[in-house]
């Protein structure tokens, strides 16, 4: 299964002194899988208290696959994942912070390849711990935030790791822990949890980031039901919710 892909280099000049870049372009040539052999490139429950995701390196045929977990979790059922190289387990209560084992057998690639390696293991609940504030991260292609939350990693919530940081955090405060500066770009972090107000009043919301960003608020705990609610036109220093800098004002409030 091949498919095309450009490539390209981005270079963005910190001052006179550095060193001027060339960038030089070359025909590839993308093939699923590659060349090296079929096995089990990861698992991982991705917080779901009762399902597991599996990887493998390759395209992968499961019609004669048989998955089991270790510590007595019980696989009820297997069905394809998002893209080819992937299955979805359901499966008997997990417990958070335990380490379990996948093993496969039976599965073959799409090219009739047996598999070299069938097992992975994952700690449940790594990143998606039960607390109120989960941070994901992803790649992104540019500035405007609207790209992100219109691509399939958002959508489907994939995030993955980037920036030194791993694909998603629990956290105690709605801040990224990504630094800001000039060697951090083109990625995304989305910040997803429960606001729990326990005073009755009007409250104002902002945000600030830098490039772009949008805050969203649901009326309750079903975030289908979230509308935006303030947003970074363009972008700020950390914490800067209060300027006006980049962003239109009334009366020295921002409006965004």
């Amino acid at each position: 299964m091949k498919q095309s892909v450009r490539l390209g280099l981005a270079v963005s000049s910190l001052g006179a002194s550095c060193a001027t870049a060339t960038a030089q372009f070359r025909d590839y040539q993308v093939c699923l899988g590659g060349d090296g052999p079929f096995v089990v490139a990861g698992a991982s429950s991705r917080g779901n208290p009762n399902g597991v995701w599996v990887e493998f390196s390759k395209p992968v045929v499961l019609s004669d696959a048989t998955f089991t977990l270790n510590n007595g979790v019980v696989v009820n059922d297997v069905i394809a994942g998002p893209n080819p190289s992937t299955a979805r387990l359901s499966t008997s209560p997990l417990t958070e912070g335990t380490v379990y084992s996948v093993s496969v057998v039976g599965a073959k690639s799409t090219l009739g390849e047996p598999l070299a390696s069938g097992t992975a293991a994952f700690i449940h609940g790594a990143g998606y711990e039960q607390r109120r504030i989960h941070l994901s991260h992803n790649m992104a292609s540019g500035e405007n935030v609207h790209v992100y939350l219109g691509s399939t990693a958002y959508r489907l919530g994939l995030p993955v790791a980037c920036q030194d940081r791993p694909d998603a955090e629990a956290v105690s405060l709605f801040e990224d822990l990504v630094p800001d500066g000039v060697f951090n770009e083109y990625f995304a972090t989305r910040l997803a949890g429960i606001l729990n107000i326990t005073t009755a009043a009007n409250y104002r919301f902002a945000c600030a980031s830098d490039d772009t960003s949008a805050l969203f608020l649901s009326t309750d705990d079903d975030p289908v039901h979230k509308i935006q609610i303030a947003g970074e036109p363009q972008w700020n220093n950390p914490r800067m919710y209060a300027f006006c800098d980049r962003r239109t004002c009334l009366g020295g409030v921002p409006q965004e």
